[in-house]
C-alpha cells in the first residue's frame, strides 16, 4: 500500500467553500500511528515528559510517523466528526524539539505524498476532534506542537492550532467554535493580523463566539508561548506552567 514517501513540497490547496471536502482513508492514518522509535518529535517528548505521557499526547492528538525524512511527524487534521481532512508532515530535531528548517523547509502534506487523485482539500483546526462531547474553553494557537505541549501543562482547556499565521484562521474553519469561550494566542509576528481578522465588527463569523482577546503580548521572543520548551524541560506540569501574558496567568488557574 501507499506510505508517506518523498514527494516535492506543495503548499496547501485552496478549495472553494462550495466543494465538498475529501478525506484521507482511515487505513493510511492508522498505519502511521506507529514506528515512533524513528520519530524525532516523539523521542523529544519522551525525553521531556517520559514515554507514557509522550504516548498519551501522540494518541490524543493523533500524531503519526512518516517515512519521509527518516521519520517526520504527521499532524492529522481530524474534524469534529472524526474525518481526516489531511496531515501536515514536518521534520523535527530529536534533541531540541525544534523544526528542522535548513537547508530547506521540511514541510509537506499527506494528501500530496499519497498522490490522492481529485483530492479536494478543506483544512480544519488541528485538534478539532477534541471539541466533540466537551464544553471546555478553547485556547487557539498557531503551532500544532504548541497546542500539544500546552495541553499537557494546562489540561483544563482544549488547545487547538490554526497551523500557521494564516492557516485555518478563516470564517469557514472557525464556525466550529461558535458559542464557545475562545482565547486567541497568536505568535509575535501575527498579533496585529489576528486582532484585525477577529474583530466582530469586521467579520460576521465572530458573532456567536464568546471571544476573549489575549492582551499584553510578550515583547521578547524568548518569553513567548510559541517557545514552550524553554520553560518545560525537565519540569512538572504545575511547577513549570508559565505564560508571560498576565491575562492568561489568571485564566489558567483552576476555579
Amino acid at each position: 500500500g501507499k506510505s508517506l514517501l518523498s514527494a516535492p513540497y506543495k503548499t496547501a490547496d485552496k478549495t472553494p467553500s462550495c466543494i465538498v471536502p475529501s478525506y484521507i482513508p482511515s487505513s493510511y492514518v492508522l498505519r502511521s500511528l506507529s514506528h515512533y522509535s524513528i520519530n524525532p518529535l516523539y523521542q523529544y517528548f519522551c525525553h521531556v515528559f517520559g514515554e507514557n505521557e509522550a504516548s498519551r499526547l501522540f494518541e490524543m492528538y493523533r500524531i503519526g510517523t512518516s517515512l519521509k525524512w527518516g521519520g517526520a511527524a504527521v499532524f492529522w487534521q481530524t474534524d469534529i466528526n472524526g474525518q481526516v481532512r489531511t496531515g501536515k508532515v514536518m521534520c523535527y530535531n530529536a534533541e531540541t524539539g525544534h523544526r528542522v528548517k535548513e537547508p530547506q523547509a521540511f514541510v509537506s502534506w499527506a494528501h500530496s505524498e499519497l498522490k490522492l487523485q481529485d483530492f479536494h482539500l478543506k483544512q480544519c483546526l488541528y485538534g478539532e476532534h477534541l471539541l466533540k462531547n466537551s464544553s471546555s474553553p478553547v485556547m487557539l494557537v498557531e503551532s500544532e506542537k504548541t497546542a500539544v505541549v500546552m495541553s499537557q501543562f494546562i489540561p483544563d482547556y482544549i488547545w487547538l492550532a490554526t497551523g500557521g499565521k494564516n492557516g485555518c484562521f478563516n470564517s469557514e474553519a472557525m464556525q466550529v467554535l461558535k458559542g464557545r469561550e475562545v482565547t486567541l494566542i497568536p505568535d509575535l509576528g501575527a498579533t496585529e493580523q489576528w486582532k484585525e481578522k477577529s474583530a466582530p465588527s469586521e467579520n460576521d463569523w465572530m458573532f456567536g463566539m464568546r471571544y476573549t482577546p489575549c492582551r499584553n503580548m510578550p515583547r521578547k521572543r524568548s518569553k513567548s508561548i510559541e517557545m514552550p520548551e524553554k520553560d518545560y524541560r525537565g519540569g512538572s506540569r504545575k511547577s513549570k506552567t508559565r505564560c508571560s501574558q498576565s491575562c492568561c496567568r489568571s485564566r489558567f488557574k483552576k476555579p
